[in-house]
């Protein structure tokens, strides 16, 4: 990809880049926001890992009817103790979003909520994400990009898999001067610019394509920052259908993943181009295959990026690994769980596969 463009582009008055101030976005005029359902030891994770980089930041948690009790005995309780923690406990978890329950109608909520309070951004963020960093850097890229980019609602700050390079999910636009995301004007996490929000007249609908769609035919453009300050956790559990699926993986450290120190932010922050996930996140106290997933292992698409990893990076670089840098010594791998298991990794795309083959033979037939 291309080194980041230096030009600015300034908002119009009557356009979407409207609101950006010279000054840098400051820590007040930001809602955090995470969204989750269920899956305890995720759901807590983002939390806590989130308040040990921003202990005084205002967030709100929105519980979106887990089952659990004792999950929601924990997040009251961090609430309670909290002064900058608002916890809501919802019980719409209707299957607008088979991920994470209603996810949807949550944003609609944190957004009315942030707009009532006056801030001017949403920084959104799903519980099974872990955040590594934040400071006044980050809030200052954030600015910059939205200065440059004034058709930019929604900026991406989750880092990206390999794979999602390698099969153009984000690509460089050499039009826009920045890594995008070509296929969603909108994603559904990161952070949001409330005031080109509203000049745009967008809405959370009931689906990620349809609000994504929606946000292209508006000229909308998704911005993948190159300073990611949240990771999805690898091979997490899954609640799909209001069903779990997978376990969630568990390991004697503060956080699933390895929290990044100071020379690594140094390094972050000296990236043109979005940091992948695979150089940020390191599963602590537990290993898993690289590059990694942030999803189950029902469908076949994973073995389909090695194909492809493999054909154009051929077999050195193309091939999956283990991470074992989060492990206190090398025999670790003997007694600390993992992610996946091999035979989850064969058997479980296994019908997925077999249908696809089916319907290609069917097609030809």
């Amino acid at each position: 990809m291309a080194p980041e463009s230096t030009t600015r582009a300034e908002g119009t008055a009557d356009g979407p880049g409207e609101g950006i101030a010279e000054e840098v976005i400051a820590e007040e005029d930001i809602l955090h926001v995470i969204v989750g359902h269920g899956l305890p030891v995720l759901f807590l994770n983002t939390v806590d890992s989130f308040r040990a980089v921003c202990p005084e930041s205002e967030l709100l948690v929105i519980d979106n009817d887990s089952p659990q009790p004792d999950l929601r005995r924990a997040l009251a309780a961090r609430a309670e103790a909290d002064p900058y923690m608002t916890y809501v406990l919802r019980d719409d978890n209707a299957p607008d979003n088979e991920k994470v329950g209603a996810l949807y109608s949550a944003y609609r909520h944190a957004f009315s909520v942030a707009e009532e309070q006056g801030f001017r951004f949403v920084h959104l963020l799903q519980g099974d994400m872990q955040v590594l960093w934040w400071d006044a850097d980050a809030r200052a890229k954030l600015t910059d990009l939205y200065r440059r980019h004034p058709n930019c609602v929604n900026v991406h700050t989750r880092a990206f898999s390999s794979d999602r390079s390698l099969m153009g999910d984000i690509v460089w636009d050499e039009a826009v001067g920045a890594t995008v995301i070509p296929r969603y004007g909108v994603t559904d996490t990161g952070m949001f610019h409330l005031e080109r929000w509203r000049s745009a007249g967008m809405r959370f609908t009931s689906s990620e394509e349809e609000t994504a769609d929606a946000a292209l035919e508006k000229g909308l453009v998704t911005v993948v920052s190159p300073w990611p300050t949240e990771v999805p956790v690898p091979w997490p559990a899954v609640v799909r259908r209001g069903r779990q699926v997978g376990r969630e993986v568990r390991a004697a450290k503060p956080f699933l993943c390895r929290p990044l120190d100071a020379p690594a932010v140094a390094a972050v922050k000296r990236a043109t181009t979005p940091v992948p996930w695979e150089t940020l996140c390191t599963p602590w106290g537990w290993w898993c295959l690289a590059p990694m997933s942030e999803t189950d292992l029902s469908r076949w698409y994973y073995l389909n990026y090695r194909r492809h990893a493999l054909q154009r990076n051929g077999w050195r670089d193309g091939r999956p690994r283990w991470v074992t840098d989060g492990l206190d010594h090398r025999w670790d791998v003997l007694r600390t769980p993992h992610r996946p298991s091999v035979a989850a990794l064969v058997l479980r795309p296994l019908p997925s596969f077999l249908g696809e083959v089916a319907r290609r033979v069917g097609g030809r037939s």
